[in-house]
């Protein structure tokens, strides 16, 4: 739940970001969201064999670590280059953690209760996603966007971290 609260906390302060504080035109953000697709699909092309060699817990861990850092490359952003660069951490951490993720959960629930898995799986990510999404844009407003950034960005390579360690 912490580590989805923090992931759409990020999302609503990306599109002002890149405009008023990066001043990238629409060219730049449109080249930007067409990487992102383009390295979460070849990254989940080789999701199994990523899985095979680490398995889906450090898959999950890793995914979330590349996430963590493309909010910190955004929170110390100044160009074009440095949004490129979160967009490849991103892109690589989505594609990886997408998938990861979700079948490190299946693989410690047991069969007769994943129904109810996806369930409470669903409810808090839907809670987590409200939660997030209005939470994060009222944290940086008190604390301004780049700190913001960089702030959920140390918390989700502490939830990463989290996983790795305790599962």
């Amino acid at each position: 739940f912490l580590f989805n609260a923090t992931n759409n906390m990020v999302a609503p302060l990306v599109p002002g970001l890149l405009v008023n504080v990066l001043r990238l035109s629409d060219a730049w953000i449109s080249i930007g969201t067409a990487a992102n697709s383009l390295i979460v699909f070849a990254v989940s092309v080789y999701i199994a064999r990523i899985a095979r060699r680490g398995g889906n817990r450090r898959g999950t861990a890793l995914g979330a670590a590349l996430v963590a850092a493309q909010a910190v490359v955004l929170a110390l952003a100044r160009d074009p280059f440095s949004y490129l660069l979160s967009i490849l951490a991103g892109g690589i951490g989505s594609g990886i953690l997408s998938t990861a993720q979700f079948n490190y959960n299946l693989e410690n629930v047991p069969g007769t209760e994943r129904a109810l898995w996806i369930s409470w799986n669903l409810l808090l990510g839907n809670t987590a996603l409200l939660l997030g999404s209005l939470g994060g844009p009222l944290l940086a407003h008190w604390i301004g966007v780049p700190v913001a950034l960089g702030l959920f960005g140390v918390l989700r390579l502490a939830m990463g971290l989290v996983i790795l360690r305790w599962g």
